[in-house]
């Protein structure tokens, strides 16, 4: 559970005043947050085995780390793009501007 003085020094290190109204909700939230952890704690998990690391073990794949040339031609570049004009990608306005 979470006591007064901790709540404080939560609040304190999150340079939040403790008494702020908005706060209190969340301090209640919180509180009931932290009775289901406790709750979870309690139930026994020793009968619990990680079979999953048992049947199948791990299997690490990688590749050469080998430099290539990707660098495409102009003319390729001009061909993927949907407008281009003067050496630059035309886009469809996004954000309209007052003039329209």
């Amino acid at each position: 559970m979470l006591s007064e003085q901790e709540y404080r020094q939560l609040t304190f290190l999150a340079r939040l005043d403790p008494d702020d109204e908005a706060l209190l909700e969340t301090h209640k939230e919180f509180k009931t947050i932290l009775s289901y952890i406790d709750k979870i704690k309690e139930i026994d998990t020793s009968s619990i085995t990680n079979e999953v690391q048992k049947t199948k073990p791990k299997t690490i794949v990688s590749r050469a780390d080998i430099q290539q040339n990707t660098e495409l031609e102009l003319k390729q570049i001009i061909a993927l793009a949907p407008d281009w004009q003067a050496g630059y990608f035309v886009i469809p306005e996004v954000i309209e501007s007052e003039e329209h």
